[in-house]
């Protein structure tokens, strides 16, 4: 102290953030299945497309990529990519057949959402697309 005057310190932690940088190895999905709703039941799915129908994979990072992949009997897809790029676009693309449109997109385990466009971005690594295509008129 001086002058009489007790000083007091305190000890303060200052604390300092690293960022964690999304892993690229290893394998990683993006798959879905392509389901029906013909009643206008707001994706209320009571049916799947079934095999046969072209979905297609883009990614423009790294080095870019297309894979093409068919649903199966389930209206099933997946794409594999060791590893899906970190950085830069990755699409889904699916080319039913022309009597379909494209009416709901569920991401991942969310709800059903509006959506009128075969082609969406993938966001996120080992990712769940399910859309939901019409064919009333």
């Amino acid at each position: 102290y001086a002058n009489g005057t007790i000083f007091t310190f305190e000890a303060c932690a200052v604390a300092t953030a690293t960022p964690t940088a999304v892993s690229c190895t290893g394998t990683q999905t993006v798959s879905g299945t392509i389901y029906v709703d013909n009643t206008g039941g707001n994706c209320a799915i009571t049916s799947n497309i079934g095999a046969g129908t072209p979905v297609t994979f883009s990614r423009t990072a790294k080095t870019p990529v297309t894979l093409t992949t068919n649903t199966n009997a389930s209206g099933f897809y997946t794409f594999t990519d060791n590893p899906l790029a970190c950085t830069g676009t990755r699409t889904v693309t699916i080319q039913p057949a022309s009597s379909y449109t494209v009416v709901g997109l569920k991401d991942g385990a969310g709800a059903w959402q509006p959506y009128s466009s075969y082609t969406t971005t993938v966001d996120t690594l080992n990712h769940t697309l399910h859309w939901c295509v019409s064919n009333s008129a």
